[in-house]
């Protein structure tokens, strides 16, 4: 489903890249780099922004993305991520109301049968 691989290639962009912007998080990124990103159509990203948009999510503007519901785009990823952002002092603190980390899933290891064997 290509709604959860864009919202998390988002908050993967939001760690990396995000910067606050009055009371919203902007990444700078354009909808075709997007699109490579999360390996979908540029119509596609297109028409999944504005959805968003509509319902008050995240703004778009040329070559800007504001997002002005972190908790709402991590609820579209469909998987437990932990963000980093969430934690930076510069951003951690206007997010109003947004936990300070998240729980996730660790890797699971190879399962060993019994005797040490694999």
């Amino acid at each position: 489903m290509a709604s959860p691989r864009l919202a998390h290639a988002l908050v993967r962009l939001l760690d990396q890249i995000g910067h606050k912007v009055n009371s919203h998080v902007a990444i700078n990124v354009s909808h075709e780099a997007l699109a490579q990103m999360t390996a979908m159509t540029s119509y596609t990203v297109s028409r999944l922004l504005t959805n968003w948009e509509s319902q008050g999510l995240l703004r778009v503007r040329r070559e800007v993305i504001e997002i002005h519901s972190v908790l709402h785009l991590l609820g579209l990823c469909k998987v437990a991520v932990r963000p980093q952002f969430l934690t930076k002092p510069s951003l951690g603190s206007s997010l109003a109301g947004a936990p300070r980390q998240f729980p996730y899933f660790p890797i699971s290891r190879p399962h060993r049968r019994p005797g040490g064997l694999q």
